[in-house]
């Protein structure tokens, strides 16, 4: 039996859109991760951190289809203080 603790405050967002990570509407809630935050990039999206710096508490990569991503340009950085789960494509989605 496993637990789950939820920090107050705390959201999970999930990507809606292949965009920007500091744009609100790349993500489900609207809105914008914070160190705090459980983050999901669903199959088939591909996020960017071109705008500044990202944050949140764990980083998950569902990446049943190859254009799953997430890619970090120039000088920007992402910090992610917990866990960092990639699922990679099952066989035949390539």
């Amino acid at each position: 039996m496993g637990l789950t603790f939820n920090v107050l405050g705390q959201v999970t967002y999930v990507a809606q859109a292949s965009a920007d990570w500091n744009t609100p509407a790349t993500w489900n809630p609207n809105g914008t991760p914070t160190s705090i935050d459980i983050v999901q990039i669903a199959s088939g999206f591909n996020v960017t951190l071109n705008t500044g710096n990202g944050q949140c508490a764990s980083l998950t990569l569902n990446a049943a289809a190859t254009t799953t991503g997430l890619s970090i340009g120039g000088t920007n950085t992402l910090t992610v203080s917990s866990a960092v789960t990639v699922n990679v494509p099952t066989v035949g989605a390539i």
